[in-house]
């Protein structure tokens, strides 16, 4: 029993039960546990049979009691049926009447709705009638009124056929104001539509800006006359998008054909071609249009409050559109004469200022324009050179003859010409001694500065001294470079050699000095009191025209003159009687081009026939002739050189042939003369000492040599001379020959020799 109290709450617990059992096997009292165990559950029976019992009695007694209430019930439920019954057939008469008067009642109610929807039917077929009257009439804004009027009539009919049928038309009739408006709107928004109205708009614009750039005062009341863009179907679709609430329909439309517009229209290969003339861009017509775009954007966004485009829209197009532009400059200003660029110029400033006024700014465009004044200037020289160059290349020169007075007072004009002031006007015709196209040349320089100085305004509104002289040099250098490269002796005559040196020299002393002075200032816009310098920098082209006159004359005369290596013969050693009578043939040939084309053509530049300083170009036709002789020497001494030997006869012939040049010269050379002889000493004195006898003995003496051929000794080409004439003299068996002793006594004296 003390084992069952120890370990009885154990057992009672099953979570312990394990550890009791193990208790009891430990302790080995397994018997006496299962003893108590079983006393346990009889206690345990027991009292589970005692409760039993007792819930039992109390379930039938409360079946019975149950029972009792359902038979009350069910007498309850019988009473209340016949009650039920009772009533139902009192009120049924009742209810019959009843129902009757509800459904007259009803009746008459039909009646008046009836009535009352007829007469709606009728005012709603009324409206649409009206509303496809006023779509008819293209009164489309009333037309859309009568419309929303109408969906209002129709929620008191919607239920009946007729409102339903009506119902179904107001869509219809909503799309057809739209599609009419979209229509109409498309029109107006077509890309070559609105580039015809837009380009009248510009080009007031323009008109207005260039008016502002010329005198600023004076302008301030030009905008109030500025037209406006035509905008009707602007302001119906405007309407038509508020009261639809069909603003993206509209809006993508716009968008589309602007940008329809600006990528293909508004470039400067239109499709139909309006900004090309003869493949020539108009550039004033391009811009006239794009400001005039602009112009019809800007008043649209202001008009109607950014519901198509807004400012951003519109920069945004403008930015595409400038660097369009730009594009464009860069690739045609390549190809551009200078003309086309000052013109090009003149446009974008205006076109800047009037795209200014409506809030574009366009000084990209402005900025790269001037910054190409270097291109600008170098193609106005090369257009420059190229007028130079076709008179350098001309074949044929003759002096200007007018006939008429206009042509005479145009020539003057053009070239700055004044006869003499104590003299009237000369009768007509009559000759200038400047050529025709001299008179263009002056026509082009006087252009070429006029452009200058209007680039260099277009850049800073000034023609300063400075741009004045830049373009002074331009000029100057462009004509140096011209005539340097492209004056070719052997392909010009005499006659348009001499007239070149005549038009040259009028350019020099009488053209430059009044274009600085007048013309500049008149009508480049360069300043007053600039010291006079584009004569003096012009100078240096009569020289080159006299050493080209020489030049040409020179060619033509070498090769005259080289017949003698021909003609004489260098190795003679007797004299035929008759030839030392007989110059060559060649010197006749010299006489008659210099009597017939040279002095015919120098006596050109005596002053009453040039109408040139007297003392200039007689210094000048005197300097001519001096070099013209010289190089008639220069020649002969070449024949000299070139000959294996020269004997004493070949020298007597050259003697002989050169007294004869002397001698055809001397009629129309305006040189005295000793300034004839003193031009042909140099090989006069050589034949004078190689054909006297013992004069080459004498000329060994240094003194004697510097006294009597003062002319020759220094000459690098006397000594080569010496020795094809030491080997022309004829040898004897022994020894050396005087002539020949005293000829190498001579290369000795003169160090050729040792």
């Amino acid at each position: 029993s003390d084992v069952y109290k120890r370990q009885a709450p154990l057992i009672q617990s099953s979570e312990s039960i394990d550890g009791a059992i193990k208790a009891v096997f430990e302790d080995g009292r397994e018997d006496e546990c299962i003893k108590h165990l079983k006393s346990f559950i009889q206690k345990k029976l027991a009292a589970i049979d005692d409760k039993c019992t007792y819930n039992h009695q109390a379930f039938y007694t409360s079946v019975e009691e149950l029972i009792q209430v359902q038979m009350e019930f069910r007498a309850l439920k019988d009473d209340i049926f016949g009650l039920n019954q009772k009533l139902q057939s009192t009120g049924n008469s009742m209810l019959n009447q009843a129902d009757e008067l509800v459904r007259k009642r009803l009746i008459r109610q039909n009646i008046k709705h009836a009535l009352e929807t007829l007469a709606n039917c009728r005012q709603c077929m009324t409206t649409a009638s009206k509303a496809y009257r006023q779509i008819s009439e293209d009164s489309l804004y009333p037309a859309l009124k009568t419309i929303r009027e109408l969906e209002q009539q129709l929620t008191r009919v919607a239920e009946f056929k007729v409102g339903i049928v009506l119902q179904q038309r107001i869509p219809v009739l909503v799309n057809t104001i739209i599609q009419k408006v979209f229509d109409g709107f498309c029109k107006w928004v077509e890309p070559e539509t609105n580039l015809d109205h837009a380009v009248s708009l510009g080009e007031k614009h323009m008109e207005v800006a260039h008016a502002k750039l010329q005198n600023p005062n004076s302008a301030d009341d030009l905008d109030d006359n500025l037209p406006l863009a035509e905008t009707r179907e602007v302001s119906l679709c405007c309407h038509i998008m508020e009261s639809l609430k069909c603003h993206d329909k509209f809006r993508e439309c716009y968008i589309e054909t602007r940008n329809a517009m600006f990528n293909n229209h508004l470039k400067i290969q239109n499709p139909r071609g309006r900004f090309i003339k003869r493949h020539e861009i108009q550039w004033e017509s391009y811009f006239a249009t794009v400001c005039g775009v602009f112009v019809v954007e800007d008043q649209i966004m202001h008009a109607y409050a950014e519901q198509f485009t807004s400012k951003i829209d519109l920069q945004e197009m403008w930015d595409k559109v400038q660097g369009r532009i730009l594009e464009e400059l860069e690739h045609e200003m390549q190809l551009m004469t200078a003309d086309q660029h000052l013109d090009l110029s003149d446009h974008t400033s205006v076109f800047a200022a009037a795209m200014s006024s409506i809030g574009f700014e366009s000084d990209t465009i402005v900025t790269y324009v001037k910054s190409s004044t270097g291109d600008f200037k170098e193609k106005l020289c090369t257009q420059l050179a190229d007028v130079f160059q076709r008179y350098a290349l001309k074949t044929v020169l003759v002096p200007s003859r007018v006939q008429s007075e206009s042509d005479y007072v145009k020539t003057e004009e053009a070239t700055f010409y004044c006869a003499n002031p104590n003299t009237v006007r000369p009768p007509l015709p009559f000759e200038f001694a400047f050529s025709r196209s001299y008179v263009e040349l002056c026509e082009h320089s006087k252009h070429f500065f006029q452009q200058f100085g209007a680039m260099s305004l277009e850049d800073d509104d000034v023609f300063d001294n400075k741009e004045v002289n830049d373009s002074l040099n331009a000029f100057k250098d462009t004509v140096l470079e011209v005539f340097t490269q492209n004056l070719d002796p052997g392909n010009m005559s005499v006659s348009v050699a001499v007239q070149c040196y005549i038009d040259m020299s009028y350019l020099v002393t009488k053209f430059a000095s009044r274009c600085e002075a007048e013309w500049l200032v008149t009508e480049c816009g360069a300043g007053l009191g600039r010291p006079a310098i584009f004569e003096k920098m012009l100078e240096e082209l009569q020289p080159m025209f006299k050493e080209h006159l020489v030049a040409v004359i020179t060619a033509q005369v070498r090769l005259l003159v080289l017949q003698a290596q021909a003609q004489i013969d260098w190795e003679a050693e007797e004299a035929d009687s008759a030839a030392s009578l007989n110059p060559s043939r060649f010197t006749q040939d010299v006489a008659e081009y210099f009597s017939t084309e040279v002095f015919v053509n120098l006596n050109r530049l005596e002053p009453e026939r040039c109408g040139l300083k007297a003392s200039e170009v007689e210094r000048d036709r005197k300097e001519i002739e001096v070099q013209l002789y010289g190089a008639m020497v220069q020649i002969l001494l070449a024949i000299l050189e070139m000959a294996p030997k020269v004997t004493k006869v070949a020298f007597s012939a050259v003697d002989r042939d050169l007294q004869a040049i002397m001698e055809s010269l001397q009629q129309h050379s305006k040189l005295r003369t000793l300034k004839r002889k003193e031009c042909f000493a140099p090989i006069t004195q050589l034949c004078k000492m190689l054909t006297n006898p013992g004069e080459v003995g004498r000329a060994v003496d240094p003194q004697y040599r510097q006294d009597n051929y003062e002319s020759m000794v220094s000459e690098k080409w006397l000594v080569p001379v010496l020795f094809k004439y030491e080997a022309g003299l004829k040898g004897q068996m022994i020894g050396k020959t005087d002539d020949q002793k005293d000829v190498d006594a001579l290369l000795k004296a003169l160090g050729a020799k040792n």
